[in-house]
């Protein structure tokens, strides 16, 4: 499964903090109690989420003005959809983040966001 370990200190706080891997990139979001890492790709228009403002808990998508909640990654403007969840796993004051399942390829030819489970 390609992961990827980080210290907590490499994770800056309250700030979007991006990481590639085997031609995935995920966006991590490191709260005071919590730590999320979705795909860096925005369900709506596919723009870097990365590139995003967070402000008062929702992410802004840079493209298109899509909102989500940064904590459970579900979209304000059209609840049916979200972020792609990363695993996040904490041992210690490393956090390892698994890539499995994310995509390694363009979904617009696919023309479908992903639906929130």
């Amino acid at each position: 499964m390609p992961s990827i370990k980080l210290s907590l200190q490499e994770i800056p706080l309250e700030t979007l903090h991006r990481v590639r891997k085997d031609g995935a990139a995920i966006v991590i979001y490191r709260s005071a109690d919590q730590i999320r890492a979705y795909e860096d790709v925005c369900p709506h228009a596919f723009w870097p989420i990365s590139r995003g403002e967070v402000k008062e808990g929702v992410l802004e998508c840079p493209g298109h003005g899509w909102t989500f909640e940064i904590l459970t990654g579900k979209c304000i403007n059209a609840p049916v959809y979200c972020l792609t969840e990363a695993q996040v796993t904490l041992e210690g004051d490393q956090v390892q983040f698994d890539f499995q399942g994310l995509s390694r390829r363009d979904r617009r030819s696919e023309n479908q966001a992903p639906a929130c489970p």
